[in-house]
């Protein structure tokens, strides 16, 4: 399913793709305008072309999933989704540092981070 291979399967990032055109397309943008929009999507394109930079030791997908991502969240949320994702996996990596599980060469995917970052942030607003 791509995680042995630590890759995003390119049908998700596809869907998610379609979705965010549909979102756009429609106008469920709500408050929004056009610079919000922009500013919001800076993140994951500073994401792609770290990708790039890195020879994907930033993987291509973390920035896209942050680009599309961009279009349904603001600039400010995105950075402290970001934020908190950075936080988050950084208590993890130094929890399997130090029971051995892993190496400093081992590759951790962000993506998963990114969605517990989202959730952490999202529950930050609500509550």
């Amino acid at each position: 399913m791509g995680l042995e291979k630590e890759t995003i399967p390119t049908i998700y990032l596809v869907v998610y793709g379609f979705m965010v055109i549909v979102y756009s397309v429609f106008g469920l943008f709500g408050e929004k305008n056009i610079w919000e929009i922009v500013l919001a999507v800076v993140p994951g394109c500073i994401g792609v072309i770290l990708s790039f930079v890195t020879r994907e030791q930033i993987g291509m997908g973390d920035g896209l999933v942050i680009l599309c991502t961009g279009f349904f969240l603001s600039c400010r949320h995105i950075m402290a989704m970001i934020c908190m994702a950075f936080a988050i996996l950084t208590v993890v990596a130094i929890v399997l540092l130090i029971t051995r599980r892993v190496n400093c060469k081992t590759r951790i995917p962000f993506i998963p981070f990114l969605l517990a970052g989202f959730i952490v942030f999202v529950l930050g607003e609500v509550l």
